[in-house]
């Protein structure tokens, strides 16, 4: 039994460490060099309508939007402290994180879900989404598979992907939806060992109805 508890725990660890890649490549991930070039910012101008009117804290998925079995592992306000140089750059000024996971030790089931939300100036948002899809793609090497899947069509504009490894022999694969919508960026994952991307979009649908 207590063997089985300490591999549960290292395999949550472990598992919580590589769904996090993806959520914090959001925000929180080192610039690449490609990443640090910073563009001029967009003459389009901004309308009430295109602003949020709520904090992020009221955007975040809740344990009654997640599947049964989840239970909640964290919910904090995101600072300047969290995130990285270049989502500063890009105008980053709030956010929010919630992250759930699910065990299920008897058939050796464990899963992550996060999501993380920021609110930049509205018209930085194509380069946060472009920085922080090609920061995810970077992480592919011999060990772990990326790969962008089609287009989930949430909120304003979205992007989905499938990352593919192998944790302590397990085989693992997290789903990553990036979106925008307003002024709004967001980054949810569910990753494990029966991940379900139509799951995954289904929350991300939800979220983005929280977003007014």
């Amino acid at each position: 039994m207590k063997k089985s508890i300490i591999l549960t725990a290292v395999l949550l660890l472990i598992l919580g460490v590589f769904i996090a890649g993806c959520t914090s490549n959001t925000s929180s991930s080192s610039p690449s060099p490609a990443q640090t070039t910073t563009s001029q910012p967009s003459s389009v101008q901004t309308t009430a309508s295109q602003l949020s009117t709520i904090d992020p804290s009221h955007m975040a998925l809740t344990l009654s939007d997640v599947p049964t079995g989840f239970t909640m592992k964290m919910g904090t306000e995101r600072t300047s402290s969290d995130v990285s140089q270049t989502a500063l750059a890009d105008g980053w000024k709030k956010g929010y994180y919630v992250e759930f996971d699910k065990t299920n030790t008897a058939i050796r089931d464990y899963e992550v879900l996060q999501q993380t939300i920021s609110i930049y100036p509205i018209n930085n948002l194509n380069q946060v989404m472009t920085e922080a899809s090609t920061s995810l793609l970077k992480e592919a090497n011999a060990t772990i598979t990326v790969e962008q899947l089609s287009d989930p069509k949430i909120g304003d504009s979205s992007k989905a992907f499938r990352i593919k490894s192998n944790i302590l022999g397990m085989p693992v694969t997290k789903f990553s939806i990036y979106y925008v919508k307003k002024d709004v960026f967001e980054g949810l994952s569910m990753g494990g060992t029966s991940a379900d991307y139509e799951t995954l979009k289904q929350l991300a649908n939800v979220s983005a109805s929280k977003i007014i």
